[in-house]
């Protein structure tokens, strides 16, 4: 499950690629293609304030805690708490991930998808596109 992803964030980063940010030409990340492509906008505000948060070479389960502080603040927050997440997975894909709670991993993967959707869903205004940031908890 770790390594599906750890995969899982690489296509991302594809799909990513293939919605504008290979327009970027140096931004060759997908922290900095987030970065441009949410440019001007509140979530890329939160981005910029954040980011040693989304660029730093850490694995990302050292840095949940300060993702989930992020995600705590709200929507647009929880939005760029998505984005973070899929940039650490993916900056960290070379090393092996440390999460062992199957839950946690199914979370995480929720998560790093729904950074490629809410990508989609921000280019594409005209779809009809609905996220849910936080699912209602049992």
């Amino acid at each position: 499950m770790r390594s599906d992803l750890q995969g899982m964030s690489v296509a991302v980063e594809q799909a990513v690629r293939a919605m504008g940010g290979d327009k970027t030409k140096t931004k060759t990340q997908l922290a900095a293609m987030f970065q441009v492509l949410w440019d001007g906008t509140e979530v890329g505000c939160i981005l910029k304030r954040h980011r040693t948060l989304l660029s730093q070479g850490r694995p990302p389960e050292e840095l949940k805690p300060k993702i989930e502080r992020l995600r705590s603040e709200g929507n647009k927050a929880a939005i760029a708490a998505d984005l973070i997440l899929a940039a650490r997975v993916r900056g960290a894909v070379h090393h092996a991930l440390e999460v062992n709670d199957q839950f946690e991993l199914e979370t995480m993967i929720v998560r790093v998808l729904r950074a490629a959707a809410l990508t989609h869903a921000h280019l594409n205004p005209r779809c009809n596109v609905v996220v849910v940031i936080d699912a209602p908890k049992d």
